[in-house]
């Protein structure tokens, strides 16, 4: 396993670097970013001006297509959560797609002795090697 750490000065050439440095490779790929936007108030969410760096960095890297996906908890909804925090404005501003996961088919998925219901798209994507997931962006504050 190899670890980064980095200061987060600016949130672009951090994401940028992280990639680069692991030897990421991008061109032509779909790319999942799963982002954290539990709630609308302040440290529940990703910050918007992050998510605008990943997805300018990923497509500076090379992605076909990038995807912005959650599934909020609470009693929320995605789809709520993205539009009153702004997210949904900055994916669209930036060419990405949003994934409302909790909107989302499921499959039913063995996990060890027990039978989760799981996102469609989420299930796809880990069996899709023509895909990339980059997980949670949550520790990525600028």
């Amino acid at each position: 396993m190899r670890v980064l750490v980095t200061p987060i000065n600016n949130p672009e050439e951090t994401i940028t670097k992280i990639l680069k440095n692991f030897n990421i490779q991008l061109e032509g790929k779909k790319v999942f970013v799963k982002i954290n936007a539990v709630d609308f108030r302040r440290g529940s969410y990703t910050s918007p001006k992050t998510i605008a760096a990943a997805i300018d960095s990923l497509y500076n890297l090379g992605a076909d297509k990038v995807f912005v996906m959650e599934n909020s908890t609470q009693g929320n909804f995605t789809r709520l959560v993205f539009k009153v925090t702004g997210i949904i404005d900055v994916i669209r501003e930036k060419g990405a797609k949003a994934i409302y996961l909790d909107e989302e088919k499921s499959v039913r998925v063995k996990i060890g002795e027990y039978e989760v219901d799981f996102p469609k798209v989420v299930y796809n994507i880990i069996n899709d090697d023509s895909s990339f997931y980059l997980q949670s962006l949550r520790r990525l504050r600028p």
